[in-house]
């Protein structure tokens, strides 16, 4: 089985790997391995990328927050724009207003049929036609349409515009953040990676696992060319009853390898990563489980059942 060392390849990779070195590094003191010129650049570098990173998770949180609040407001606004349209043809067609009227809503006259709404700016400019068409006939004389109100339309309206402009705040503010995480990634891989050699320098004449142990303090990963497989079964409590999580997401954060659950719950993840690993469960509505296991890479390891709250 051949062992050899992987740096990391995500932002999260990169953070997990300089917290390790940077506590490793003060519970080193004065016995630490690294050169004061890689021990000044990892006390840099280390709370820049854990705060850019920490950034970069609150703006996703908020974009995703605004990305749903964004596509309830689309649905009400389609609905009252929908349901506005289909009145004025509803009452044109009981011959309770004429024909004519359809025109103030860019209805046709002769064949009127409702205007696609499956966009963001359909959506808005089927609002915006029914509210101006209704003002233009009713300041005429017209008598307003009851269900639903221009003034009904107009707050679903307004709310789904203010909720198309939080998101794309929000969205702007999510890039900034990812960008400011990205400019640290140069100087991260070049910390980590002289880290890492520091240490491995350091350890080089004790035998290989031993050398790997205390090397992996310093947040080294060891890659095996054996790759096992890790299963369990995911499950939530439905009613009283166990029922499996479908489309849980399970990661191990060391090597970021993943893996998500089958409609049973089952899930297989394969690694080639030995040593002490993080392995996380996530799923919508439930809260995130984390559990600790050492992966030796001589065996598949089962996990059993795991209930998520």
């Amino acid at each position: 089985m051949g062992i050899s060392r992987r740096l990391p390849n995500s932002n999260i990779g990169r953070k997990t790997a300089l917290r390790s070195a940077q506590q490793q590094q003060n519970n080193a003191g004065a016995g630490t391995v690294l050169t004061p010129q890689t021990a000044a650049r990892l006390k840099k570098i280390e709370p820049d990328y854990e705060k850019a990173m920490n950034n970069a998770t609150v703006a996703g949180a908020q974009s995703g927050d605004a990305g749903n609040a964004k596509d309830g407001a689309q649905i009400a606004c389609r609905l009252y724009a929908n349901h506005g349209l289909q009145t004025i043809m509803m009452a044109v067609e009981r011959e309770e207003i004429p024909a004519s009227a359809l025109l103030l809503y860019q209805l046709d006259e002769s064949s009127p049929t409702l205007p696609p709404l499956g966009t963001e700016q359909e959506i808005i400019t089927a609002a915006e036609n029914f509210l101006t068409g209704e003002a233009t006939r009713t300041s005429a004389g017209g008598t307003a349409l009851p269900m639903p109100t221009s003034a009904q339309v107009q707050a679903k309206l307004d709310a789904f515009t203010a909720a198309v402009n939080t998101q794309n705040s929000a969205q702007i503010n999510l890039k900034d953040h990812e960008a400011a995480v990205e400019a640290l990634n140069a100087e991260a891989n070049g910390v980590i990676k002289k880290v890492w050699d520091e240490a491995e320098t350091f350890y080089n004449e004790i035998p290989d696992e031993t050398r790997r142990a205390y090397c992996r303090n310093w947040g080294v990963i060891y890659i095996s060319d054996v790759r096992i497989s890790i299963t369990g079964v995911i499950l939530k409590i439905v009613n009283g009853q166990a029922v499996g999580v479908e489309d849980a997401a399970i990661t191990l954060t060391e090597s970021d390898d993943s893996a998500a659950t089958k409609t049973n719950g089952l899930f297989e993840l394969k690694t080639g990563y030995t040593g002490p690993a993080t392995i996380t469960i996530e799923a919508p509505a439930l809260q995130t489980v984390t559990l600790q296991q050492n992966i030796d890479g001589t065996g598949n390891i089962n996990l059993g059942e795991i209930t998520m709250s």
